[in-house]
């Protein structure tokens, strides 16, 4: 297991007198907070499979995949209500149980606070998007996506799982203690793989992004495609500008070019497709049964300043009525233990 520590060691100015017996106190007082010191907050291990949950209680996916500019940037502190889940630092990933019902999600810089519903024995991935702006400024935001890809999702890129030391669980809920529990449930020491907080109705405010929001859905401004190459230009698509709208029994796209209409029960896959050459716009992907066979067709809105909170309102509304009710997004019953189930079985002291 590779350890990365958040802190760098102790260091002594080198203009520091060393003659007497202070010298020589300070010198074991060095000695002994070193290694207190020098305690990583979290470690990194390999990619784990799913986190084993009890009946009942739903897994809460994040990752942090991206590399937005040369050097690295800190771990980012994440909290659900008030109990610490973790340290996610980039090209990583956090899982952890949480309770049915409505939480807060937290902690992220720049990021705004979500608001989750969250269905029993359900998974939830949340992928954080990174992006500089014209002031080299970070922008964060959540992008939700099918749970059942996690596996693969931190197979391909190589995420490893970040797991917080006691130590480090430790600072975070100083934290939580630092803000007076203002963003719900008593603030308690949480740990990875572990129920990130408990459920309290009172919890508003926030962008919320699960749960179906309410219907009809319209976007006046929609991009389509019937497949998306990274290598596209968005000339091949922004001629091509329609409506887009789902009631829950259809999902429907009109434009001057073309009219596609595609059944709620025909839908087969949901999911995050990617974005097309410079352009940051989202796109979702929409698997469908056809009499033809299997198709898939891809949708964004052309108007940046809105394209995430479309991407993330479609997501919630497709994959909560086309896909939750028939049982998908629901945990594998026995899912295998991950190389750091051990620790996420027992909470640290």
């Amino acid at each position: 297991m590779k350890v990365i520590s958040s802190i760098g060691p102790l260091r002594v100015h080198a203009g520091a007198p060393r003659a007497g017996g202070a010298w020589t106190a300070l010198s074991i007082l060095v000695a002994i907070a070193s290694p207190l010191q020098a305690a990583p907050r979290y470690t990194l291990g390999e990619p784990a499979a799913p986190v084993p949950t009890p009946s009942g209680q739903s897994v809460l996916y994040l990752t942090r995949e991206q590399f937005v500019r040369a050097l690295s940037l800190p771990a980012e502190q994440v909290f659900l209500d008030d109990a610490p889940l973790g340290y996610l630092p980039q090209r990583s990933y956090l899982a952890s149980d949480v309770t049915p019902g409505r939480h807060r999600l937290w902690g992220v810089i720049g990021c705004p606070d979500l608001t989750l519903d969250v269905q029993p024995g359900r998974g939830y991935l949340l992928r954080l998007r990174e992006v500089i702006d014209s002031n080299d400024l970070v922008s964060a935001r959540w992008l939700s996506d099918d749970p059942g890809s996690i596996d693969d999702l931190v197979r391909s890129i190589g995420i490893a799982r970040a797991s917080p030391t006691p130590r480090g669980l430790q600072a975070l809920a100083k934290k939580v203690r630092r803000k007076g529990g203002k963003h719900g449930s008593p603030a308690t020491a949480a740990r990875s793989g572990a129920t990130g907080g408990t459920a309290k109705p009172g919890v508003t405010g926030g962008t919320a992004i699960t749960g179906i929001p309410p219907l009809p859905l319209v976007f006046d401004a929609t991009w389509h495609l019937e497949s998306l190459d990274q290598v596209q230009s968005e000339s091949d698509f922004s001629g091509n500008v329609g409506k887009l709208g789902f009631d829950g029994a259809a999902l429907r796209y009109s434009s001057p070019r073309e009219t596609i209409e595609i059944p709620c029960d025909s839908v087969t896959q949901v999911r995050y497709g990617g974005t097309i050459s410079s352009d940051l716009n989202p796109w979702i992907e929409v698997g469908h049964r056809t009499p033809s066979g299997p198709r898939t067709d891809c949708f964004a809105d052309s108007r940046s300043s809105l394209a995430l909170e479309t991407y993330n309102r479609l997501f919630a509304a497709l994959y909560e009525r086309c896909l939750g009710r028939h049982g998908q997004g629901a945990l594998p019953e026995s899912p295998a233990p991950g190389p750091d189930s051990t620790a996420a079985a027992n909470p640290p002291h």
